[in-house]
């Protein structure tokens, strides 16, 4: 019998269906930390030119709402970082995004960047760290962790390693409470390649582990990351896996026999062969991933696997080259999927991606279960 035409078309079918639910509500088996781009208002439309400041368009209380959906899926809030285009919005935005964003008294949490962008150009590598110091400070009295973020400058004003290495000594020793080390690699800001000359990464992860809790790492390559987070362990420190690429396997890891435990945020997480998660992409694939935590946590590393191996073939169009515009497919998802009102972004860097990109970047989006 042939369908009516009146009739309404079929639903499509949720691809999370034969996953099915995790039995039980057990403790999480990873720090989830989304990082959250910043929203427009509709009058950001008839702004023509990119150049002009975008600041006075930003919905504020959009950009509130994007971080409570994340919390409400489970995932703490990773603030003022590269999705939230601090390296172009700058600190006064940065500043107002951490004391709302700390307003908000999120279950899960959050960190926020901490960088030296308040000075208009820092002449010393004292500066840099006194920097990086006051907006620790500011951090931490709106309720987040600090993430030291790369700063492009510190590679020009130190002299040498020793030097670079000091100025996040002197950080790590002014500062009161626990934070994090940020490595973002060339493919998502060019000024930092060759960040960490020398031996300096791991030097400076030494410097007081009671403090330096563990390394964000988005650089990209899966394999540096095993070796660095095998590294770090016998320290007790982490890995939070900025690779938008390889997460899936990262984040299952090696074992998910427990080495020890680390307390971030309020709770208590185990540490092991595996990496935890400070992931832009988790902002477009939160639903199926909030779905694959479940499941690992309930003890099923293979489903949460693969669940989450579904959702690579979107991040891979997501970040694929110049990976630096991803951050147009994530507004773009945000907004089909009814968080925001529209798909812009500051800079209108939504354009960056052509309307053929963004169809490949909706199909995906549906095939995973994150429409």
């Amino acid at each position: 019998m042939s369908p009516n035409p009146s009739d309404p078309p079929p639903s499509p079918r949720d691809p999370l269906a034969d996953f099915g639910l995790p039995a039980g509500h057990a403790p999480p088996a990873r720090i989830a930390l989304a990082a959250v781009h910043v929203a427009m208002a509709e009058s950001y439309q008839g702004v023509d030119d990119p150049r002009a400041d975008p600041v006075p368009h930003i919905d504020w209380g959009q950009t509130r709402a994007l971080r409570r959906q994340l919390d409400a899926q489970g995932f703490g809030v990773a603030e003022a970082m590269d999705t939230a285009q601090r390296y172009g919005l700058g600190w006064p935005v940065a500043e107002r995004l951490i004391e709302e964003t700390g307003q908000l008294n999120l279950s899960n949490g959050f960190v926020a960047g901490a960088g030296v962008d308040h000075l208009s150009s820092p002449k010393s590598v004292a500066e840099i760290a006194e920097a990086w110091t006051f907006q620790c400070e500011r951090i931490q009295a709106a309720g987040g962790v600090p993430v030291l973020l790369c700063v492009p400058e510190l590679l020009h004003l130190a002299k040498n390693e020793d030097e670079f290495v000091h100025a996040y000594a002197e950080v790590i020793g002014a500062h009161t409470g626990p934070l994090l080390i940020h490595w973002l690699g060339a493919a998502f800001h060019p000024g930092l390649a060759d960040y960490f000359p020398g031996d300096s990464f791991m030097r400076i992860m030494a410097l007081d582990p009671t403090k330096v809790l563990g390394c964000k790492l988005s650089l990209l390559d899966a394999d540096f990351e095993r070796q660095t987070r095998r590294a770090l362990l016998a320290s007790g420190q982490i890995i939070l896996t900025g690779d938008d690429l390889n997460y899936p396997d990262l984040i299952i890891g090696e074992s998910n026999e427990p080495a020890g435990k680390i307390d971030f945020l309020g709770r208590s997480y185990p540490t092991g062969d595996f990496s935890h998660a400070l992931l832009g992409v988790f902002n477009a694939i939160a639903r199926p991933a909030s779905r694959a935590l479940a499941f690992l946590a309930s003890g099923d590393p293979a489903t949460a696997h693969k669940i989450l191996k579904t959702t690579e073939p979107l991040a891979r169009l997501l970040f694929e080259p110049p990976t630096t515009n991803y951050k147009a497919g994530i507004a773009y998802l945000a907004y089909l999927q009814g968080r925001q009102s529209n798909p812009m972004l500051p800079f209108h860097a939504e354009q960056l991606r052509s309307p053929e990109h963004r169809n490949l970047i909706a199909q995906a989006a549906a095939q995973c279960g994150c429409g």
